[in-house]
């Protein structure tokens, strides 16, 4: 039910499970065991063949000599991915001597006991338990660890006995309570993070339950209500259960898929669960419960709406069980997967519903196995379709831009139709818009609805006067016409005004992207290096040698660059990921994603890079202005034409140009520097090369200026709820500085149109190193509601000095 990211890893765990002969043959039995392995390899440590390809799950055979052997067992995975460990194996044929046994009960699994023996000349241990139908024992190798759970506690009267080559053997027997847990020693597995609009939390440390909730109403229960801390988690505990209510601020979940809700239970078979309405009263489903462990529900809404409940005004639950039981409760919420909005590239499992014979699933380019698809089948139906409800309607506007675009692929050439209607307005209005298409293979189609002047079924004939926000996205395929056929969609989204485009990824789910790997690997993975960027999730490129390897993704259409030709994100490079000797670098591409060979007519922008550190980037492709036909984006880090790797971690790319920026080469949008005490010129760079190749940059020349400063002042106020990060390229020369001053960049937010503009202004600071061009990042986001500011102003090594400085400032922009 929920989403899982999967990621292949190398084998682990691993080790080898023994069984003797007992004949003073000295013929083991040798049982590999791992987690994640496909297969292994066995070395026996005494100089026969190796034992290779032994399937996970089988065995092998070997006779070993009267000794202590070392065999290695190489356990192989996915890629080849292998771990090998050293596995001791005694074999003597003397009878086990000095045996010890240590019994426990187990801390986290109720009714479980952990068995350790130790014996001099042991090669394994049984573990008899006691229990009437467990008539087989449990094994270990001698020193490691057998369990078993009991079906019940009590005292069971339990034997263990060692066993080497010999035929003789040890045995150890003794009653032991076995004990059950009472109360779970585990937190109930972590919710995934989700946005805010589509869960309804009642109670859940993950999200914010919603108001005035109450978890012990009196109804004349004889339940007993605890507040249950495990470890600081919160949990709901509820004994001698007959019935029982929780109550809170009347909801309306009707928009919502499923109730959630974790259960553990020592004692409990099964619950009922009621979501009570104040309209329709209340509907139940019943649960049976695993004791002693989390029991995770996903019910769908369907199972009490189809029972006849109205889920718009839920506002109590009850729980019903027998037998005056116990019960442990956590996360109850309501929740939907994600939120249903246009562009629909099927990458966030948007699910349309067949209707009128139509079926429909989730499905994959027939072209493109990388690419999702929404996969439309007709049955032969006239009027069948397919339909999703949208959680963000699309708008008609009058007069508006009201294009949408959608692609269709044809299992022939034949001439068809894709009708696409929007229903489910404010005021049930119904618009219809028909395209034909007769390509085999994928067909683009552009809806516009600012054509539409007539209202369609069951509206036919009346006026529609251009206006409406639809809920309802509803697509036939011949539609009338009984045609039967198999066909995907794809790629529904809204045609956008130039410079207009949304495209954007902060790898959290929140992204427009459809990124795809060529010849390397790519994963959302948790960033591994908070400092420089919070974020919780970040793209890792894992190019393994790749000749070409880069990622890439196509736009929706062509990229308008004479309105935005500017590309920023976060890269983060560490040493130890790279080989060879490639320059550390990153290559942004512009190609023409429709051309059969996309990397003719190119171009690209290198950006030089510094290794172990976030640093967010801005790529300029002001010099492309003019060009109308690129729609893909290439990237690629540490060139191409090479075999070697690189590991690198990606983070909120966005094509947008800053608000606030300036290269010193004329393509900023910085329209005067001004200096205070503080000489300040555009001049060649001095010292280019490294990660600034830049032509010019902006000299800094303090000769002493008490309050010695430059700055500039943006032609609005700065909107730092979003753009609060300001990135800057400097170098400072050590034969330019006097005094004793910490070697440091001030940055400082002023008001501009202050008198005083250093009244109330924010100021964040970062050390420098002499002698190098380096890339700083201040973060402002602690002002992010903050709306007075409108001066950047640049200060280094302190003010209230009369010490000199010599500075060069390059590439300044401000940033998500």
């Amino acid at each position: 039910m929920e989403e899982t990211d999967f990621g292949i890893v190398a084998p682990s765990e691993v080790g080898a499970a023994f069984q003797i002969t007992q004949d003073n043959t000295g013929l083991v039995t040798i049982t590999p065991t791992a987690v994640n392995a496909i297969s292994f390899d066995i070395d026996f440590g005494d100089g026969s063949a190796v034992a290779t390809g032994i399937v996970a799950g089988k065995n092998v055979k070997h006779t070993f000599t009267e000794a202590t052997h070392t065999l290695k067992v190489t356990a192989k995975g996915l890629n080849n991915l292998k771990t090998t460990a050293d596995v001791q194996l005694v074999v003597s044929f003397k009878a086990p001597e000095n045996l010890v046994v240590a019994i426990t009960n187990d801390e986290s699994v109720s009714k479980q006991v952990n068995v350790v023996a130790t014996a001099d000349y042991a090669t394994t241990f049984d573990f008899f338990p006691g229990e009437a139908a467990a008539t087989i024992p449990v094994s270990a190798n001698i020193g490691e660890t057998a369990s078993f759970v009991y079906k019940a506690a009590g005292t069971y009267a339990v034997k263990v006995t060692a066993k080497g080559g010999a035929i003789a053997t040890t045995d150890y027997s003794v009653d032991f309570e076995v004990t059950a847990l009472l109360q779970p020693t585990t937190s109930a597995p972590t919710p995934k993070d989700r946005p805010s609009s589509s869960v309804v939390s009642i109670f859940s440390d993950k999200y914010t339950d919603v108001a005035n909730v109450d978890l012990y109403p009196n109804w004349g229960q004889s339940t007993q209500y605890t507040a249950y801390d495990l470890n600081g988690d919160k949990m709901i505990q509820y004994s001698n259960l007959n019935y029982q209510g929780i109550q809170f601020d009347e909801q309306d979940v009707s928009g919502m898929e499923f109730l959630h809700m974790d259960m553990w239970t020592a004692d409990l078979d099964a619950i009922d669960i009621f979501p009570i309405s104040k309209a329709s009263g209340e509907k139940s489903v019943n649960k049976t419960l695993t004791k002693d462990a989390w029991n995770s529900f996903d019910i769908a809404i369907s199972d009490f709406t189809d029972q006849g409940l109205s889920m718009n005004d839920i506002f109590q639950f009850k729980f019903v069980g027998a037998g005056n039981k116990s019960v442990f409760i956590d996360n109850i919420y309501f929740y939907k997967k994600s939120e249903i909005k246009l562009p629909i590239k099927f990458d966030k499992e948007e699910k349309f519903k067949g209707d009128g014979g139509a079926g429909f699933e989730l499905s994959k380019d027939p072209d493109n196995s990388a690419n999702n698809t929404g996969k439309v089948t007709n049955s032969g139906s006239d009027w069948e379709n397919v339909q999703i409800n949208l959680d963000q309607p699309i708008k008609v506007v009058k007069d508006g831009l009201n294009k949408y675009s959608v692609k269709i692929y044809s299992p022939d050439s034949n001439e068809h139709k894709l009708s696409m209607k929007l229903e489910e307005s404010g005021e049930n209005e119904y618009i219809i818009l028909a395209q034909t298409f007769s390509t085999k293979g994928w067909n683009t189609l552009n809806f516009d609805f600012s054509t539409v002047t007539e209202q369609d079924y069951p509206n036919g004939g009346a006026a529609f006067d251009g206006t409406a926000d639809f809920k309802k996205l509803v697509f036939f395929i011949d539609g009338g016409s009984s045609t039967a056929g198999t066909y995907h969609i794809d790629d529904i989204v809204k045609v956008v005004a130039a410079g207009d485009q949304v495209i954007f990824d902060d790898f959290e789910g929140n992204g427009t992207i459809s990124w795809r790997a060529d010849a390397l690997g790519k994963s959302i993975v948790a960033n591994p290096l908070s400092s420089g960027n919070s974020s919780a999730n970040v793209l890792k490129y894992d190019d393994t040698g790749g000749q070409y390897a880069n990622i890439q993704f196509d736009a929706d259409q062509k990229f308008d660059l004479s309105t935005n030709n500017k590309f920023t994100f976060k890269i983060y490079i560490p040493a130890d990921g790279i080989t060879g000797s490639q320059p550390n670098q990153v290559e942004v591409k512009l190609q023409d994603g429709s051309k059969e060979r996309p990397w003719e007519g190119q171009f690209g922008v290198i950006t030089p890079l510094e290794l172990d550190k976030w640093q967010t980037v801005m790529v300029d492709f002001s010099s492309k202005a003019s060009s109308t036909e690129f729609s893909r984006i290439v990237f690629q880090v540490n060139s191409e034409n090479n075999n070697d790797k690189v590991v690198a971690y990606i983070d909120d790319f966005e094509y947008v140009t800053p608000v606030t920026h300036d290269d010193f080469e004329g393509n900023g949008n910085i329209s005067t520097w001004y200096g205070d005490a503080c000489g300040q010129e555009i001049i060649d760079n001095p010292v280019s090369g490294t990660i600034n190749k830049s032509a010019k940059v902006l000299k800094y020349s303090d000769d002493g200026g008490q309050y010695a400063n430059i700055r500039f002042d943006a032609p609005q106020k700065l909107d730092l709820s979003i753009y609060n990060k300001v990135t800057v390229k400097v170098y400072v020369p050590s034969s330019g500085l006097t005094g004793s001053q910490d070697n440091k960049l001030w940055i400082k937010l002023q008001d501009g149109s202050s008198g005083e503009p250093w009244v109330g202004q924010a100021q964040k600071e970062q050390a420098i190193t002499l002698d190098k061009w380096q890339t700083l990042e201040f973060d402002f986001s602690d002002q992010k509601s903050e709306t007075k500011y409108s001066r950047i102003l640049l200060q280094f090594n302190g003010e209230n000095n009369t010490d000199k400085v010599l500075a060069y400032v390059d590439n300044i922009f401000v940033h998500r």
